[in-house]
């Protein structure tokens, strides 16, 4: 499972996830994403770059990264993405692109990124339609010059409408998301016409994933990945989860410290600790 982490965020995110899907014999990777190698193209975390361009050309990290487990690491037998926000978006691109992908777990997406500018525009900044129309295109003119992308290929719910039904989805959405609303990821998972599960929660964009909706989502990734949770007796799992956090207790940071973006802690200052 290739972990895709947010827009300001970077690989370290993967650890949210570790929990429920180590214990069952699913790797997880995560990486920073970064668009293209050159320095006007996204970056995040160690990964070099000033852009971002929220899934567009992400998706190439997410390529180029499978390609490198499938001649490094042979015994890898399928793969799948887990995103958050921007991530998931990317997640969303990357399957359209990739045949080998096999299941996603797309928390927070956005269905249509203009679309979601304009709300953030209007509700939250109380900016005018036929305004936004106007500046907005000469935002889009902008990104397009600097980034090198056009805003409007981002039409998620298009995308998703037309991917192929092999695909397997989980969609995550929180109920009071001011950011990104749960509209989104319901539109989203209306229109995809595979196997699909859509869980809504309370909390916000950055809030903790509660526990149990992480357990049924690690079910699902689980079963369309045909790893069965009976493949292993549970003393097996239960050793896993406590190696998983003894090793959390070696690197001596606690894990709200390690994403306050999902979690509301603050990040350590101890780099080195961070680093490890």
């Amino acid at each position: 499972m290739i972990y895709l982490h947010g827009n300001s965020s970077s690989r370290v995110e993967a650890l949210t996830i570790l929990e429920y899907l180590i214990p069952y014999n699913i790797a997880v990777c995560g990486i920073d994403l970064s668009g293209k190698p050159q320095l006007i193209y996204p970056g995040s975390g160690h990964s070099e770059g000033v852009y971002i361009s929220l899934g567009y050309y992400e998706s190439q990290d997410v390529q180029s990264l499978i390609d490198y487990l499938r001649d490094h690491k042979p015994y890898i037998t399928q793969i799948g993405l887990w995103g958050r926000s921007m991530g998931s978006v990317t997640a969303i691109l990357s399957a359209s692109q990739n045949e080998d992908i096999k299941v996603l777990v797309c928390d927070s997406p956005f269905s249509n990124l203009t679309l979601l500018c304009k709300e953030i525009a209007t509700s939250g900044y109380g900016v005018p339609g036929c305004c936004f129309d106007c500046f907005f295109c000469f935002v889009k003119s902008k990104i397009r010059k600097e980034a090198n992308f056009n805003v409007d290929d981002l039409n998620v719910i298009q995308i998703i409408g037309n991917l192929s039904s092999q695909v397997s989805i989980a969609f995550l959405s929180a109920n009071q998301d001011q950011l990104i609303p749960s509209k989104h990821a319901k539109q989203l998972h209306c229109f995809f016409k595979g196997t699909k599960l859509l869980k809504s929660f309370d909390g916000h964009h950055n809030s903790k994933r509660p526990n149990d909706v992480m357990k049924e989502v690690a079910d699902f990734v689980i079963s369309q990945l045909g790893k069965q949770q009976s493949d292993q007796p549970q003393s097996s799992r239960d050793t896993k989860l406590l190696l998983l956090h003894n090793q959390r207790e070696k690197i001596s940071f606690q894990y709200d410290e390690v994403h306050p973006i999902m979690t509301g802690g603050q990040i350590s200052n101890n780099e080195q600790n961070i680093t490890k």
